[in-house]
């Protein structure tokens, strides 16, 4: 009775993993053929990252059992995960030329009623030349401005309606100009635009916070309303240009690529692992990488990584050395 049993809950195991494998080739099939044009494919989009990843366990137990089957239902998934996920574990990316260093870190703070301290620890611990904060409100505002103005003698904030609204640039380097950018949700999410003095060089840079799915419904397409109102402003830019913030959309979405056509992301360049930057600090590691430092071709990526404390947040930072570049 009890083998009979096991044998039972051994098959529908394999036939669970076979079932999950074919499941994940039809979405990648439907995902070719529509795009995005459906939204429920679009919201897929940004959890597809884990399906993916939980294939591979499932290929290697179905391949040591000699599930034929289940293994090849799962083949499809594990090759779209081996060809995203290999090449930020492997390989050397090429030394970046001679040039200008500056390093950026890009920071939801998580507007929360506190004080700060471990946010203002790994600001100073990571020692950004630019520091690009996302969620900045008045309590923030009273505890980091203080306890950085030595560190970073150039601010730029604004302070929104909602606690998530407001964005905050601290900078070593004189800050020439500075704007708040409305975003598809007004009363929550927003992006500012600098242009700053880099020893002589002008530079532009995006401290963006496109809106996320589960504030619109479910609906993608205002999130995709931000990205393209930022990059339509990045493109007309005559200068280089950072884009950089919490982006809240995986690299699976359309809106990543949409934003990787024009500019360069430097973790995946430069940066090693899966990156994942959210949820931080809470029972669970980190499930996602929505958080980014972007480029364009005026920068060369040296180095990017997830900076290991949270500080408090619900996000890990991202810190970045970029190279400018004739």
């Amino acid at each position: 009775m009890r083998a009979a049993l096991l044998g039972a809950v051994t098959n529908a195991f394999f036939a669970t993993a076979g079932a999950y494998g074919l499941s994940l080739t039809g979405f990648w099939l439907l995902r070719g053929l529509t795009g995005e044009s459906l939204n429920s494919v679009a919201l897929m989009n940004n959890i597809v990252h884990l399906m993916l990843l939980l294939s591979l366990p499932l290929f290697a137990i179905t391949l040591l059992a000699r599930r034929w089957t289940a293994t090849v239902a799962l083949l499809m998934p594990v090759i779209i995960a081996l060809n995203a996920y290999l090449p930020l574990f492997t390989g050397t990316p090429p030394p970046p030329p001679a040039g200008p260093t500056l390093t950026v870190l890009t920071n939801n703070i998580q507007a929360r009623d506190s004080d700060y301290a471990g946010t203002i620890d790994v600001i100073l611990e990571a020692d950004a030349d630019i520091v690009a904060v996302q969620e900045y409100w008045q309590i923030a505002r009273r505890t980091m401005e203080p306890a950085l103005a030595e560190a970073y003698p150039y601010v730029a904030t604004h302070i929104g309606d909602s606690p998530v609204q407001g964005q905050a640039l601290f900078s070593r380097y004189p800050i020439l100009e500075d704007e708040y950018i409305v975003g598809s949700v007004p009363v929550r999410f927003g992006h500012q635009r600098t242009r700053l003095d880099i020893d002589g060089t002008e530079i532009v840079i995006y401290n963006v916070h496109p809106v996320h799915p589960l504030v619109t419904n479910l609906d993608t397409s205002l999130r995709t309303a931000d990205v393209e109102d930022v990059l339509q402003r990045a493109r007309a830019e005559d200068a280089p240009t950072i884009i950089m913030g919490d982006f809240n959309l995986t690299p699976f979405t359309g809106d990543y690529a949409r934003i990787a056509a024009d500019y360069t992301d430097a973790f995946r360049v430069v940066g090693r692992g899966l990156g994942y930057t959210f949820p931080a600090g809470g029972a669970l590691p980190p499930l996602a990488r929505i958080d980014y430092v972007f480029y364009d071709d005026h920068w060369t990526a040296a180095s990017a990584r997830v900076w290991p404390r949270s500080g408090g947040s619900d996000h890990h930072p991202i810190y970045a050395e970029l190279v400018l570049t004739p």
